[in-house]
């Protein structure tokens, strides 16, 4: 399989193509650009990243569909006729000083080339090469100095352009001329300065619109996604004008196909409320927001199946988060480096198919003694870098416990403080405990194993 990454959040696979281009070569492949680029040994890939090239090296014939991968060195020009004796399938020039490409740069590759990647170079317009392309699925643009396309060269390439990754400082608005783009069911958009998209940007898209990420503008609205029932993706990061509501109003009606989410680095003060119908849900991911609080009503109970995976990290979050007690198909969930204290007894009472639950570097202190009462099949638990002076009592609770990680966190080996160990009858005989003592040389496994059986019962043993 041939795994093309388009855009940040994209991957097309083209099995099939990869596969005619193995029979097609033969096993003894003839490698098509000279050293210091290597061929891969099975794969008719040509490997040659960061390696001062100020130029295209010289093509050698070779058979099969072909991925090259120049990006990361000095190349300033694609001159006329450049990949003549290879049919590219995939070209990677991204990170190199491209100011032009000639109009012919792409000869015999015109019918095969499905994925262009031209980011961060410098291009102030989009080559006339580009639009000779005629299977062309996807382009990276990002980071060139273009302020829209030209009509003529996205008007030739309309049929077949799924997948588009675009933006720059040098871009004013929103590109008008996108609109010649009918197919696109992505878009990336990075480091653009201007503060909204039209609201009507994506409506010709709406029917197979299906992946969604924004990174580094300074975007305050959305464009409407209403009806955007084919968008499974979403992702938006370091845009620091982006606000929950923002994004809550761009999908008053939720989003009924979304599977993945993320956020990270915005101005999320909440979660947005656009998951009211979106039972397809299977990861969302909050990183370094300024989250203080989730609203109850954020994740509806009974409607989520796939929820396996809930990241919420760095944040400002000073409690457990009472809405996620209906999330009873999440698998793991990571709630680390925030500014939780203590864990209560009903925090994750309906989170019946918890298997791994991540509390690092939150400053917690009190855990109660009837929290996991209902989690039966958790297995891993990581209390590591909290303020936990003791193994919490509430273990006990949990039948399926397997590791137990605290540490960093300043426990207090001792009879009175986990003596009680020594009564824990259901202990599972595999436990594993990691972390040491703060006040022992010691680490806490051999003292639960070593010193504890020798505690007596006026230490609290039950």
């Amino acid at each position: 399989v041939l795994h093309l990454q388009v855009g940040y959040h994209v991957t097309l696979f083209i099995s099939q193509a990869h596969a005619f281009s193995r029979r097609s070569s033969g096993n003894d492949v003839n490698c098509p650009l000279p050293p210091p680029c290597e061929c891969d040994r099975d794969d008719p890939i040509v490997y040659c990243r960061d390696k001062n090239l100020t130029s295209i090296p010289t093509v050698t014939r070779a058979e099969g569909l072909w991925a090259f991968y120049l990006g990361a060195n000095k190349i300033r020009q694609i001159p006329s006729k450049s990949f003549v004796g290879v049919k590219l399938q995939m070209l990677i020039l991204d990170s190199n000083e491209i100011d032009s490409i000639a109009d012919d740069a792409f000869t015999g590759s015109e019918d095969s080339l499905i994925v262009l990647h031209l980011h961060y170079n410098r291009l102030k317009e989009l080559p006339s090469a580009v639009g000779k392309l005629s299977k062309i699925m996807g382009v990276n643009l990002q980071g060139n100095p273009m302020p829209d396309f030209r009509k003529d060269v996205l008007q030739n390439i309309s049929s077949s352009l799924q997948f588009i990754s675009m933006g720059s400082a040098a871009m004013p608005e929103w590109p008008s001329n996108l609109k010649y783009l009918p197919n696109l069911i992505s878009i990336d958009l990075y480091d653009v300065i201007f503060p909204n998209i039209p609201p009507d940007a994506f409506e010709m898209y709406k029917k197979n619109f299906s992946f969604l990420n924004i990174q580094n503008t300074s975007l305050n609205t959305l464009p409407n996604l209403d009806g955007f029932d084919s968008l499974g993706d979403i992702l938006f990061q370091g845009n620091k004008n982006l606000s929950a509501n923002a994004i809550t109003n761009a999908c008053r009606n939720g989003l009924p196909g979304l599977m993945h989410a993320t956020f990270q680095d915005n101005n999320l003060e909440t979660i947005p409320n656009i998951f009211q119908n979106s039972s397809k849900l299977g990861a969302l991911s909050v990183f370094s927001e300024p989250l203080e609080d989730i609203r109850d009503d954020v994740f509806p109970t009974g409607l989520f199946k796939h929820f396996m995976y809930l990241f919420i990290n760095d944040t400002r979050l000073t409690r457990i988060p009472r809405g996620l007690s209906s999330l009873e198909s999440v698998v793991r969930l990571q709630l680390t480096n925030n500014k939780i204290m203590e864990i209560g007894g009903e925090d994750f009472s309906g989170m019946t198919s918890l298997t791994s639950l991540y509390l690092s570097g939150n400053p917690i202190s009190e855990v109660s003694d009837d929290a996991f009462l209902s989690i039966n099949q958790l297995g891993d638990v990581r209390l590591d870098k909290t303020n936990l002076t003791t193994i919490p009592k509430a273990f006990r609770n949990i039948k399926a416990l397997q590791d137990v990680d605290l540490s960093g966190s300043p426990i207090q080996c001792s009879c009175k403080n986990l003596g009680w160990i020594k009564g824990w009858k259901t202990m599972p005989e595999n436990l594993q405990i990691y972390g040491s003592c703060a006040n022992i040389h010691m680490d806490i496994a051999s003292y639960v194993h070593l010193e504890v059986p020798k505690c007596t019962d006026s230490f609290g043993v039950v």
